[in-house]
């Protein structure tokens, strides 16, 4: 990857995939950023 990256023309995306939870029975599930809803929620990252 570091040769792609370390390239002039080189780039590198991340791409979050979260997603909105409501129950708490879920592990993971807690208080954060969550990209889908633009604001911190409870959500699993």
């Amino acid at each position: 990857m570091s040769r792609f990256v370390s390239d002039e023309d080189g780039m590198f995306t991340v791409d979050e995939c979260d997603s909105p939870k409501r129950g708490s029975e879920t592990v993971g599930v807690a208080n954060q950023y969550c990209g889908r809803l633009g604001k911190v929620a409870r959500c699993v990252a």
